[in-house]
């Protein structure tokens, strides 16, 4: 069991950088993790405007800019998701999410500043 919990730990403490390091396990957490990426553009419209409620206490300048470095980072990668079947079904809509997601949040940054 220590080793099983060992692994568990190592797949969930793999969601804060999003690596999978080769362990289709991991590889399909993560994917799932990052799912939200690829559903309707209402859905992660709601979900983007739910990420700045949890973090309404930081001022909206910091906000902004971070949340666009996070977005800019998965938009950046080659694939956004490490299976073939999270980027066949949900890849495209991703990264049509992230483009306005991005423009949105640097938009916003810019206003402020």
């Amino acid at each position: 069991p220590s080793v099983q919990i060992d692994r568990i730990c190592a797949h969930v403490l793999a969601t804060q950088h999003h690596r999978a390091d080769g362990d289709r396990d991991r590889q399909f957490l993560l994917d799932i993790d990052l799912a939200i990426l690829g559903s309707t553009d209402d859905d992660f419209l709601r979900f983007d405007a739910n990420i700045r409620r949890e973090y309404l206490w930081v001022p909206a300048e910091i906000y902004h800019q971070k949340r666009l470095a996070v977005l800019t980072t998965f938009f950046e990668r080659p694939h956004i998701y490490h299976t073939p079947y999270f980027r066949d079904k949900y890849e495209s809509q991703a990264r049509q999410n992230l483009t306005q997601a991005i423009a949105l949040h640097r938009r916003l940054a810019q206003q402020i500043n």
